[in-house]
């Protein structure tokens, strides 16, 4: 893989995108200029002064490297219709004021102040399957509004170079045509060695790029994708041997619906923006400042971003100042969710600086489902709070996951590496805080787990419904590494922190840290349950010396519950560390 300075040419290329200023003056290409309008009368010859007069004439007049105008139109008037396919290094250029406008949180405005609009549509499934706008290698789409399509608004497939900026997309895939699938993957439960195969489809996407073969980079960026009732926001998928580099930001994707597959079933996914990596793939994405609201509908499984991986694939996806609010769907409903579906791939995200608000179930979701793979996420100055399931203990449920937790951490996987880093972060109104389980599938092929090593400093899981962090241990694992540190775990409805060994639960190496331990925490965390528990143990031995009780002296050993492992809350502070501010 690439230095993160491949970004820098990227960025360089994509900073010619939509301003505020007019986008139907000549652009700066190797070719001609070309104009197209929907209120030219026929006979043009693509001149501004005489533009064609519809999509047609304009694709077959080009030739590659011309830079082509969409001009605007009333919005009385039909849009151009029958969608356009680009070639090599065309621009295709909405003329006019930009669509697409910049707001002060970071996301984008709509286009309905602007009575005139350069709109195309494509409403044949049979032209190039429905898409109203086929990219090519090097090309570049900006400001144009998609009002309608049969299948995407904006696709292209092996398009390295490719930019797509300021564009309003909307009203796409009517004909509901599958896109992205999750990867195969066996679903945990609480059952050792037993899960549930699954394979998942979602709606074609408004916004789509995929790649099997070759190296590049894409650009999407400040795009508005809204309004379609069966249909994922943005999808890029790598496989086979391609290796590439996107940068996702300044999106802002909403109202986003669930919609009917065939005429008997119907798509439960509704995904905002999702990198899929499978095969021999690799892929480097970057994303700031993007935004996604009211994703979803009744019963749908919605999620803010998605990351899948799957086979040999690698990816790496940094995240920042991402907002996500208002989840719409089942318990299946995520803010965000990265998963390896099988085989030993490598994946790893990043978020800093980021809010996840108001969801039904996990807002999270860290799910190591390969085998020999690894799956790495980072959180940092993150905001999670406010989901709505609220089922109490994963040791209840037959399926443990999806149960209204602020982060699960899940490995299903054989001898997988699951990390988790958690820094500066808070985390509260959950059903549970932190939920770590650790299992194994026999469709995944072995018995027994590898590692699961995970870090909370400076963090606050409060105020949870259930418990604050939970720790499940379902099958049989190689490694548990649990260190915590100047971290606030009050207030919760049931237990503070609660371990437990499940079933045939068996962990080679144990290491659970909370002060005072050989994965050197200093402790200095608060931690008092509400209703029942501070902490409970059950064939864990857990270290907690040196943290604050809500009193003076330690903990009230009525609040803790001991069974085939201990609690170990030696040394307590006399006062609450300021990280915990007044107990």
């Amino acid at each position: 893989m690439k230095s993160a300075l491949w970004f820098l040419p990227l960025l360089l290329l994509a900073g010619c995108g939509a301003g505020s200023g007019s986008n139907d003056e000549a652009v700066v290409s190797s070719g001609k200029t070309l104009y197209v309008s929907a209120e030219a009368p026929e006979g043009g010859d693509g001149s501004r002064q005489r533009p064609f007069s519809s999509l047609a004439e304009l694709e077959r007049a080009s030739a590659p490297g011309d830079t082509l105008v969409v001009l605007p139109a009333p919005l009385g008037m039909a849009p151009l219709e029958g969608g356009i396919a680009l070639q090599h290094g065309q621009r295709l250029i909405g003329g006019g004021p930009a669509v697409v406008r910049k707001r002060s949180d970071a996301a984008v405005a709509g286009v309905s102040e602007l009575a005139s609009l350069p709109r195309i549509a494509n409403s044949n499934p049979l032209r190039q399957r429905g898409d109203a706008v086929r990219l090519a290698p090097s090309s570049e789409v900006r400001n144009l509004v998609i009002a309608s399509a049969s299948r995407g608004g904006i696709y292209g497939i092996n398009v390295p170079g490719a930019v797509i900026r300021g564009n309003d997309v909307s009203g796409y895939n009517t004909r509901c045509a599958v896109g992205f699938t999750v990867e195969r993957f066996t679903a945990p439960t609480r059952l050792p060695y037993f899960g549930v195969p699954l394979v998942l489809p979602a709606g074609w996407a408004g916004i789509m790029v995929d790649a099997d073969e070759g190296e590049g980079e894409v650009s999407i960026l400040d795009n508005h994708v809204h309004h379609a009732a069966c249909g994922n926001g943005i999808d890029l998928r790598i496989k086979g041997s391609a290796d590439y580099r996107a940068d996702i930001s300044g999106n802002f994707v909403t109202e986003l619906h669930k919609g009917p597959l065939g005429e008997t079933q119907e798509f439960h996914l509704v995904h905002a923006i999702t990198t899929q990596i499978t095969g021999n793939a690799r892929l480097e994405a970057m994303s700031v400042n993007n935004k996604q609201t009211f994703i979803g509908g009744p019963g749908a499984d919605c999620e803010g971003l998605f990351m899948n991986l799957a086979d040999n694939a690698l990816a790496r996806w940094t995240i920042d100042r991402n907002v996500f609010e208002h989840g719409i769907g089942g318990f299946s409903c995520n803010g965000m969710e990265a998963v390896i579906s099988h085989g030993p791939a490598h994946g790893e995200m990043r978020i800093n600086d980021s809010s996840f608000v108001d969801n039904p179930g996990d807002m999270l979701q860290q799910d190591n489902l390969g085998s020999g793979s690894t799956l790495i996420l980072e959180l940092d100055r993150v905001i999670v709070r406010d989901t709505t399931e609220r089922p109490g203990s994963p040791d209840a449920q037959p399926l443990p996951f999806n149960l209204g937790e602020c982060i699960l951490v899940g490995s299903d996987g054989a001898d997988n590496t699951t990390v988790l880093r958690v820094r500066d972060s808070d985390f509260s109104n959950c059903n549970n805080g932190l939920t770590i389980l650790s299992g194994v599938s026999l469709l995944n092929g072995g018995l027994s787990d590898g590692l699961i090593d995970v870090e909370v400093v400076d963090s606050s899981f409060r105020n949870n419904a259930y418990s604050n962090l939970v720790v499940g241990v379902i099958a049989p694992l190689r490694e548990l590494r649990l260190r915590v540190e100047s971290s606030d775990f009050r207030g919760a409805g049931d237990s503070a922190l609660a371990f437990k060994k499940i079933n045939l639960g068996r962990i080679e190496t144990a290491s659970v840290d909370f002060g005072g331990g050989a994965l050197g925490s200093r402790g200095g965390n608060c931690i008092a349950g509400r209703a029942r528990h501070d902490a409970t143990t059950e064939g864990l031995d857990v270290l907690l010396r040196g943290n604050w009780w809500g009193r003076a002296g330690g903990p009230d050993g009525a609040r803790l519950s001991e069974r085939r492992g201990s609690l170990d809350t030696g040394a307590p502070l006399g006062k609450a560390p300021s990280r915990c501010g007044v107990p």
